[in-house]
């Protein structure tokens, strides 16, 4: 067990400090490192041919989850570069619902680039991911200014050259509490401009195969709208920094700042449970002749 301390204030490293086991080393960091950046650090300490995320707070569902892993690796394909647990499908929103049924147990090498750019990250928590160790560091490591969408950009990147699992199966608890990064992270709009950067490289990746028009039109009505949603409600918090980020972030497929505020509104205001884009993501995912068919 590897356990990096990124300056820590809360009286963490102070326990770390009385834990006396071979097993695990502890490493101090003197200055954050920010979340990608410790992830990277951990991934160059890691020897083992498989590594498994656990971030703070999360922890084994059961004293069976390590071996639940370890079982799942043994019976992998060697092409298999990373897994993700704990596919419950518990939502009621459409695309949610959609991924459920789409995603199998194995998504080949080449065919995850479409599921993350309509699913979004696919992964799930980092937590939630178990790895070939030497893949990280082979692939360029997580993007340390990517503070909010890291873990989405690599995966997503990884995915074209790996097969890739999923498991339904929940290894790892994800805690959730009022202090966790995802609640106060991204107040102003930054992880929207991470994913415009995501987004620019699937739209790129994806045009020879797919309506680059439609690929464009899911950005806006489903991805764009959802953040406008978020910028609305700041709005009416006093809070208007969410907003601006929207209309000054730029990149060659986004449209003009008026057309995705006017077009994409009732997007915004009405597609909370996914009705008004579902039609289109199954439309994009069975585009013919493509190999990656909605089961």
């Amino acid at each position: 067990m590897l356990i990096s301390d990124n300056s820590s204030t809360d009286g963490t490293l102070a326990y770390l400090e009385t834990i006396n086991d071979p097993r695990i080393k502890i490493f101090k960091q003197e200055k954050n490192l920010g979340i990608m950046g410790n992830v990277n650090f951990l991934f160059g300490q890691a020897k083992g041919p498989i590594s498994q995320i656990l971030c703070a707070d999360d922890y084994f569902v059961n004293p069976n989850s390590l071996n639940d892993i370890i079982n799942y690796w043994s019976g992998a394909s060697p092409d298999t570069g990373f897994v993700s647990f704990g596919h419950t499908g518990n939502s009621n929103k459409k695309i949610a619902q959609l991924q459920t049924q789409t995603l199998s147990e194995v998504i080949e090498k080449g065919q995850a680039e479409i599921c993350f750019f309509i699913f979004g990250n696919i992964a799930g928590n980092l937590s939630e991911v178990s790895v070939r160790t030497r893949l990280v560091t082979d692939n360029n490591n997580f993007n340390t200014h990517m503070n909010f969408a890291g873990d989405f950009d690599f995966w997503s990147r990884l995915g074209k050259h790996v097969t890739v699992g999923i498991q339904k199966k929940t290894v790892i608890y994800v805690r959730r509490h009022a202090n966790v990064a995802s609640n106060y992270g991204g107040l102003k709009g930054e992880c929207y401009e991470q994913q415009v950067e995501i987004y620019n490289r699937f739209i790129e990746n994806l045009s020879d195969s797919y309506s680059r028009k439609e690929l464009v039109q899911y950005f806006h009505y489903e991805i764009f709208a959802f953040h406008y949603r978020t910028a609305i409600k700041s709005i009416l918090n006093g809070k208007f920094s969410y907003m601006t980020t929207l209309l000054k972030t730029d990149a060659t497929y986004l449209w003009p700042g008026w057309q995705r505020l006017i077009f994409t509104l009732p997007f915004a205001l009405f597609n909370r449970d996914q009705n008004l884009t579902q039609h289109l993501a199954k439309k994009i995912i069975n585009t013919k002749d493509k190999t990656y068919k909605l089961n």
